[in-house]
């Protein structure tokens, strides 16, 4: 038996996880147990996707799940079945930069299956113009991200 054979069982036998596994283990965990858990239980999720090697490239619909996780568990601290960005002290979701006589649209509210955005008009967007909702299935990958990095910031105030 020559030495790197040896160096790999000791490796093995002490438990050390060399870094292609390591990141199966986290990603596995992930999946299993859900982000929200392994972000708590490794400290944050700057902590995972550090471990993890980098992006850890989620699903659309994992995302959308932990979203839905992270507002039921915290609307419970504000009694309600929903989250503001006002109540959360936290800026609203621009859905994009409005050119030149466009509307402002952002997300401004959620709830477990839906956001709410709202139609801001008028000279500097002073004017509540009226809003409408979308499910997260429906909004484009750029906006599920900002919603996705949101409600991370959420989970770890």
């Amino acid at each position: 038996m020559n030495l790197q054979e040896n160096i790999h069982r000791v490796k093995q036998m002490m438990g050390i996880i060399n870094e292609d596994d390591k990141s199966t283990k986290i990603y596995n965990m992930v999946d299993e147990m859900g982000l929200m858990t392994a972000i708590k239980f490794f400290g944050s999720y700057d902590n995972i996707v550090d471990m993890y090697g980098g992006s850890i490239n989620l699903t659309k619909e994992k995302k959308i799940e932990f979203i839905r996780e992270v507002i039921y568990t915290v609307s419970k601290i504000y009694e309600s079945t929903s989250l503001s960005v006002f109540n959360l002290g936290m800026n609203p979701i621009s859905l994009y930069v409005p050119k030149s006589g466009q509307n402002l649209q952002q997300i401004e509210h959620f709830n477990v299956d839906f956001v709410t955005i709202d139609v801001i008009g008028g000279v500097n967007f002073t004017e509540n113009i009226g809003g409408y909702t979308s499910k997260y299935e429906d909004l484009s990958d750029e906006v599920l991200d900002k919603v996705f990095d949101f409600m991370i910031n959420v989970l770890e105030r």
